[in-house]
């Protein structure tokens, strides 16, 4: 019996402990050089809010107030806003989004659970466009003149066409930073994948980073096709890319040596 107390203790306190670390963010650092950039710009990716059953106004205000506190040049959403079993309103997500500082504006892309419960994205871009922020899908902005960011429509719901989020901008036209909430893209995009040039930057979410990760054995589950090689971190190639393990939780409240994590990044001149 008291094998079974211990075994029940042990379980108990590792469950608190995923628990803890699904709401205990972390706000990693990261600095790379980019081609096709003439100045450094400074970056805040938060990804995979989830607002819904675990997640709601209050974690997603310390997001904000973290990303704030970074004062970036440009905010970056990676998707999955809401999760596919989110029943509110949007309005938190409103007046959270409204709250975001940055120099040359906030940015967002769709994720397959924004789609899966808004099939037409209405109320989220309607949502996104009463934050004064810029819901992309399909389509590139350029924020300075060496400087343009895309944000391609979720790989998985959606339509993703990267000519098409780059059209209209041709080789020379500063570093191309390429949104894409799902990181299985990365394979499609070789130096002639894109209109007028290569993607000099991709910053993708979706993964969680596999949100439990077992000791020796790494992540249990990705939501990737690539199983863990797009997990997390920085990807070479075929394409320069980073992703995150995201904010937010999905199906169960527990993340395990996975910490969620805003992330900000400095890039500058290759």
């Amino acid at each position: 019996m008291k094998g079974k107390r211990w075994a029940s203790l042990a379980a108990g306190l590792l469950a608190a402990e995923a628990v803890r670390e699904a709401y205990a963010f972390e706000v990693n650092h990261h600095v790379r050089a980019v081609r096709g950039l003439r100045a450094p710009v400074t970056l805040a990716l938060l990804a995979d809010f989830h607002l819904g059953p675990y997640l709601h106004r209050r974690q997603l205000r310390r997001w904000v107030d973290a990303s704030n506190d970074l004062a970036p040049d440009v905010v970056i959403v990676g998707g999955d806003l809401v999760d596919r079993f989110y029943r509110g309103g949007l309005e938190e997500l409103v007046a959270e989004l409204s709250r975001l500082t940055s120099r040359l504006g906030s940015f967002v892309v769709p994720g397959n659970h924004d789609y899966a419960r808004y099939p037409d994205l209405k109320p989220l871009r309607a949502a996104v466009e009463a934050a004064e922020a810029t819901l992309l899908v399909n389509q590139g902005i350029r924020l300075r003149d060496d400087l343009i960011v895309g944000g391609l429509d979720d790989f998985r719901l959606g339509n993703p066409d990267v000519n098409k989020t780059f059209s209209g901008f041709s080789t020379g036209d500063g570093a191309r930073v390429l949104v894409s909430h799902n990181p299985d893209v990365i394979p499609s995009l070789g130096p002639t994948s894109a209109a007028g040039g290569p993607i000099d930057l991709v910053l993708c979410g979706h993964t969680h980073g596999g949100q439990i990760c077992m000791p020796l054995v790494g992540p249990v589950f990705t939501s990737s096709e690539y199983g863990v090689r797009y997990a997390q971190g920085w990807v070479e190639a075929p394409a320069p890319a980073f992703v995150s393990r995201g904010l937010g939780v999905t199906l169960v409240p527990f993340r395990f040596l996975c910490a969620p994590e805003l992330v900000s990044l400095t890039l500058e001149p290759a």
